[in-house]
């Protein structure tokens, strides 16, 4: 995990609050369905037995309702409780004020900003900017990984131009065209590395969502961006 680097005196610093779609919104709307439901089904639990032919629509205890209510409850408060502790958090982005989501309040790893694409990270409440030359300790910073991504010839790490290619290895997840089975497809990528460093990258593909290469150098990462003119 990444050592959060202390911001300088003067960098702009940005409170994080949590998300206006707050848990008791959540928690209204599911309480009031569970009780609805549960009030409906103890009725027709309750009512004489009907059936049509060979098909037994209701046949059960009248307190089948009041049970079905004590699960939603208890359910609806184990979903406040987690909303509570985990739910979504935001904060104006320390570079341009646009709103950025974030992990918490306690430590966030380097985000990106989607509106100015610079990065943020913080804790302790506080999101500031990161430093354009950073370079962690584990790929943090994402980026579109495109069908054939063009690779600046440097190490990805330090930025050094004697270099040789190591494979970064990762799992394609793709969906049937007919069907809706998944299937998984190994990959391999060939990324500039010298010969001091390895494992700059990472490479990710998850269903539903665009593929992306995270970088442990932050230069090279915008380097790969402009190769490739993706954000």
């Amino acid at each position: 995990m990444p050592t959060r680097t202390p911001p300088t005196p003067s960098a702009r610093r940005t409170t994080i609050e949590r998300s206006g779609q707050s848990a008791s919104v959540y928690l209204t709307l599911m309480l009031g369905g569970f009780l609805a439901s549960g009030a409906v089904i103890a009725k027709l639990a309750a009512a004489p037995s009907t059936q049509l032919p060979d098909v037994p629509l209701v046949d059960a205890d009248p307190n089948v309702g009041l049970v079905l209510v004590l699960v939603g409850g208890v359910i609806v408060g184990l979903f406040g409780w987690v909303m509570a502790v985990f739910g979504s958090y935001i904060a104006p982005c320390p570079a341009c004020s646009a709103p950025l989501s974030v992990a918490g309040r306690r430590r966030n790893d380097p985000v990106c900003c989607p509106a100015c694409d610079g990065f943020a990270e913080g804790e302790a409440g506080e999101l500031w900017s990161v430093e354009e030359g950073r370079v962690e300790s584990w790929p943090v910073f994402r980026a579109t990984l495109p069908t054939a991504p063009q690779f600046p010839p440097m190490c990805c790490v330090c930025g050094d131009g004697s270099v040789q290619s190591k494979p970064v290895r990762y799992k394609i997840v793709r969906k049937e065209r007919h069907g809706n089975r998944y299937v998984t497809e190994a990959s391999t990528l060939d990324v500039p590395h010298c010969a001091h460093h390895k494992d700059g990258a990472s490479a990710n593909s998850t269903p539903g969502m665009t593929d992306s290469i995270s970088f442990v150098s932050l230069p090279y990462r915008r380097a790969f961006c402009r190769a490739n003119a993706v954000p």
